[in-house]
């Protein structure tokens, strides 16, 4: 999942239209020498992403810009339009229309863009920094050992919220488990007037997250290796792990815990009804706190992880997550362009100038290990309670007609009076549509050719300066 940009914010206006210049010619020199950067006249990079969560973040990009063009002597200019999942229609539009894209921002489509052959293999252009990265943030974005995207983002994990205060005055205890929390809800519902669970359920985004939280469970907490065997074909979607999450999902429609209004909220009004303490919990993601906070609510504001579904010993709550977004470089850009445009992934990841960028975001785990980590009270409950049971969201690992079929199946069987068995058939249904009709293989890349890995392998590798 990628989630602070799927927010609607405070959108910064496209610095520029793209446009073919290009940085004609130059190099970077090692680190020893001066000057690092040699760029031809007129540099210009180009950047191509969706539009940024908030003005201040915008803001902090524009100055990152201005320092590059400093230090390099090498312009940058960006085109921040819409919202995450249009990029891979923007990249392939200004491709097909011969424009110039020298940095792209990869998520979620990660897996998407490395089949279509889209980006460049960063393997080796980034192996001299990699180590600033914090721990397992890279991992998101490495297929078969490559690496395609560099995180410059928050590390994000799936959690509930709850309303401590309100807690608290009806005396009731954080829900470890889910008769706990059908409980809670009963109480909620007798002795005040909110409802139980708020879900943001028109950004249909966010219902496979109730599916990869209760399948973490039935699956023994091997969901990501069963999502491998599902995709690679030797399990199917109608496992028993995989139907009972799908019933675990149901149940919470089932006991009165979620209702159908959830169908016609999206985040930033499940938000504003926790905020104004209509819904007593709200099942979100981490990158909503800062919003959370910045909306001043009259109560104190607890977490807790999905509670446990299943009385296996030794199963536990497991929350996704990932960092929310990455920088890529595309496979088609102008060889010229290469090295600056290496260059700039080190500088922008660098921890001065991404604590720029990242600290616009109060990050609770930054991707740079170096950036300081948000303040946030809430901040260490949530580094060290919830980010080391924190695993890949599943729909990085899903083709994106399977993630809407998941979406559709958690809607279906919620609401719509679909069983958990007919809506992991579908899902697995469309699974099998994608192998016949479009040749669908998970493990693509170990079936690549020589010519295509030379449309995305860097030759020669830049020399680039590192620093900090």
């Amino acid at each position: 999942m990628h989630r602070a940009q799927r927010i609607t914010a405070v959108a910064a206006a496209a610095c520029t239209a793209l446009a073919v210049a290009a940085c004609s010619g130059g190099s970077i020199a090692p680190a020893s020498a001066a000057p690092a950067a040699k760029p031809g006249p007129n540099c210009k990079l180009h950047m191509l992403g969706e539009a940024r969560a908030n003005q201040a973040e915008a803001n902090a990009w524009q100055q990152v810009f201005a320092d590059f063009k400093a230090k390099y002597h090498c312009s940058v200019t960006a085109t921040w339009q819409g919202q995450f999942t249009g990029v891979p229609q923007l990249l392939n539009e200004a491709h097909l229309a011969g424009q110039t894209v020298d940095i792209t921002t990869d998520s979620t489509e990660n897996w998407d863009f490395v089949k279509a052959g889209s980006l460049m293999d960063l393997t080796k252009l980034v192996s001299s920094y990699a180590s600033r990265f914090s721990p397992g943030t890279v991992a998101r974005f490495t297929l078969d050992g490559h690496i395609w995207g560099i995180p410059l983002s928050v590390e994000s994990s799936s959690v509930f919220f709850y309303n401590e205060t309100l807690f608290k005055k009806l005396g009731l205890s954080v829900p470890q488990t889910y008769a706990q929390m059908v409980h809670d809800a009963s109480v909620i519902k007798s002795k005040s007037s909110a409802q139980p669970v708020v879900e943001g359920g028109k950004d249909t985004w966010e219902w496979p997250m109730w599916y990869m939280n209760a399948f973490a469970q039935t699956s023994g907490n091997k969901s990501i290796a069963d999502t491998t065997q599902f995709l690679n074909g030797k399990q199917q979607f109608t496992s028993p792990a995989s139907v009972q999450a799908l019933q675990d999902v149901a149940n919470f429609a089932r006991n009165g815990l979620l209702t159908s209004s959830s169908l016609a909220t999206d985040e930033n009004g499940a938000i504003a009804a926790f905020v104004q303490q209509k819904a007593a919990m709200m099942f979100d993601g981490t990158w909503a706190l800062p919003l959370l906070r910045a909306a001043n609510p009259k109560f104190n504001i607890g977490v807790f992880t999905f509670p446990l579904v299943v009385n296996t010993p030794g199963v536990f709550a497991q929350p996704s997550g990932a960092p929310e977004g990455a920088l890529s470089i595309p496979s088609f850009i102008p060889k010229a362009d290469l090295p600056l445009a290496d260059q700039f992934l080190e500088f922008v990841t660098s921890p001065p100038e991404a604590g720029k960028i990242l600290g616009t975001l109060d990050p609770v785990v930054p991707s740079v290990a170096a950036v300081p980590s948000a303040s946030d009270p809430l901040a260490t409950t949530l580094r060290q309670d919830f980010l080391p049971k924190t695993i890949g969201w599943l729909d990085w690992m899903w083709p994106s007609d399977v993630t809407t079929s998941v979406e559709n199946a958690i809607e279906g069987v919620l609401f719509n009076h679909q069983t958990p068995a007919q809506a992991a058939q579908s899902v697995q249904s469309q699974l099998n549509t994608l192998r016949q009709q479009q040749n669908y293989n998970y493990d693509f890349l170990a079936k690549w050719s020589k010519s295509q890995w030379a449309q995305v392998e860097p030759s020669p590798v830049p020399k680039i300066q590192v620093t900090g």
